[in-house]
């Protein structure tokens, strides 16, 4: 008996990534990245459609094979401004190797679209981003508060940014409920 074509295989393995079980989704995973040359083209689909079972896991899957053509699909995901799609696809082009996906999520920083500003922001806290400290100040002077507080404490996380400077800046916010949460994040540690 003859195996069946990739693209079936393929198609099999993404629907595998919404297997209840996380050794099942784990496999399909590992299969869907050593099998990256035909793989790609239709998880960069799935993602750039949303028409993914889990579309999570093949954000990580193309964050994995770290395909150049991955970034505009997870761009796509990023955009549509679905708060915990966007949040996975921000964390994906975070940990993306691709030159583009630092771009794609400068880009997102500018969004009209406040939840797509949040999950890059969210994103870029969580992986030390130093290299996004002029885009975190910039960031920090938005006027909406829960952006400059995810900016700040990204710059803070990144290194970007003092305690003694986080400490100016909740001392002089315009908002209350910021300065508030500025001096609760710098008694964290």
């Amino acid at each position: 008996m003859s195996s069946p074509p990739a693209s079936q295989q393929v198609q099999r393995k993404l629907e595998e990534l919404a297997s209840y079980e996380p050794k099942h989704a784990q496999a399909a995973a590992v299969w869907l990245i050593e099998h990256a040359d035909e793989a790609s083209p239709l998880v960069e689909r799935a993602v750039r459609d949303g028409t993914a079972a889990n579309p999570e896991n093949a954000m990580r899957v193309l964050a994995a094979i770290g395909d150049p053509g991955g970034v505009p699909a997870l761009e796509a995901a990023l955009q549509r401004g679905n708060p915990g799609e966007s949040f996975y696809a921000a964390a994906s082009l975070v940990v993306h190797p691709h030159a583009d996906a630092r771009a794609t999520l400068v880009r997102g920083l500018a969004s009209e679209q406040l939840n797509v500003r949040f999950a890059v922001l969210d994103a870029l806290n969580q992986r030390e981003a130093a290299w996004a400290c002029a885009d975190l100040e910039r960031m920090a002077g938005d006027s909406e508060p829960q952006v400059r507080f995810r900016a700040l404490r990204a710059a803070r996380t990144a290194g970007c940014i003092t305690d003694a400077q986080l400490e100016l800046r909740a001392a002089y916010d315009p908002d209350e409920s910021l300065r508030s949460q500025l001096r609760a994040l710098m008694t964290k540690d």
